[in-house]
């Protein structure tokens, strides 16, 4: 591998965390205009980022068999679906902050479903970094409860939807045995993006009145949503992922929760205390901990 290509797939790692790592942000200035629902806010996202899915799915389409299909649609439930609209009505309870430190936990989660469903072992390492995780978003937790109400509600909305999304990362763990990455990643926005908009438009009572009555400020905020903080990081990360691997295109993430409090203290006014820089030193040193942990792993097969 040439170090342009290995510093280029590095470079857009680190785009797509930065850009993954706003969508909090975006989610919350859209509540700060109107107090929309998750229902709608996920709708809008979807309604912007679905025809380029579409374009995608169609560019890299191949003929499925119908275990594909029927995984594929559990795939787009739960990633896609299920995992973004418990993460929106978590934001309505909790800080951009805390979530993304939630958020962060998904490898944690992950390798706990793995424990339980597969038996997979759980080294020293790995141990000791869901220990040390868990801990310091208890630190942020315990604070922000101080100052908040229904912040139990949010952290367990927020939960829910790490655990969604995990069981999607391990569902697609077999499908990529079978399918191109971007191909998968397409297919399940699409089954997701029909779930979010057709649940609109049955649960709301006068779907097309509420969408007319927005502020052009939600759509051009739901824009930037779908496309710089949906499209573009996933498929950077797929293109990072052929460049530099999926090891370095992972660790890149450990910038995220930093960025999101940074921009939550500087776009939303959300206190950036010692209490969250504690919190998120925990959980970053507990996923350098974790890839140890699965290093480690990798050495003994």
């Amino acid at each position: 591998m040439s170090n342009k290509k290995y510093y280029l797939g590095w470079l857009m790692a680190f785009i797509a965390v930065s850009l993954f790592s706003t969508k909090a942000i975006i989610v919350k200035l859209i509540y700060q205009v109107q107090d929309i629902d998750a229902i709608t806010t996920v709708a809008l996202r979807m309604i912007f980022s679905f025809p380029i899915f579409i374009i995608i799915a169609l560019k890299t389409w191949k003929p499925l068999t119908k275990k594909q299909v029927y995984q594929i649609i559990i795939a787009g439930f739960l990633g896609y679906y299920a995992a973004s609209l418990l993460d929106f009505i978590a934001l309505k309870y909790i800080s951009s902050s805390l979530e993304r430190l939630i958020l962060f936990l998904n490898p944690g989660i992950v390798l706990i479903l793995s424990w339980i469903f597969f038996k997979h072992k759980i080294n020293k390492f790995q141990c000791l970094s869901l220990i040390l995780g868990y801990i310091s978003v208890f630190i942020v937790f315990m604070h922000e409860s101080l100052n908040g109400s229904n912040i139990v509600l949010g952290v367990i909305l927020a939960f829910a939807s790490v655990v969604s999304y995990a069981l999607y990362v391990i569902l697609c763990s077999s499908l990529l045995k079978t399918m191109e990455a971007i191909r998968l990643t397409s297919l399940a926005t699409c089954i997701a993006s029909i779930l979010c908009i057709a649940q609109f438009y049955i649960i709301e009572p006068s779907p097309n009145q509420i969408l007319l009555s927005l502020p052009f400020k939600i759509y051009w905020l739901s824009a930037i949503n779908a496309l710089f903080c949906t499209v573009i990081p996933v498929l950077l990360t797929m293109l990072a992922i052929q460049s530099c691997g999926p090891g370095i295109t992972s660790q890149t993430g450990i910038i995220g929760p930093m960025i999101t409090i940074f921009l939550g203290a500087a776009l939303l006014n959300e206190k950036l205390t010692i209490y969250h820089a504690v919190g998120t030193f925990g959980v970053i040193l507990s996923m350098i901990i974790l890839s140890k942990g699965i290093i480690v792993e990798k050495a003994k097969t």
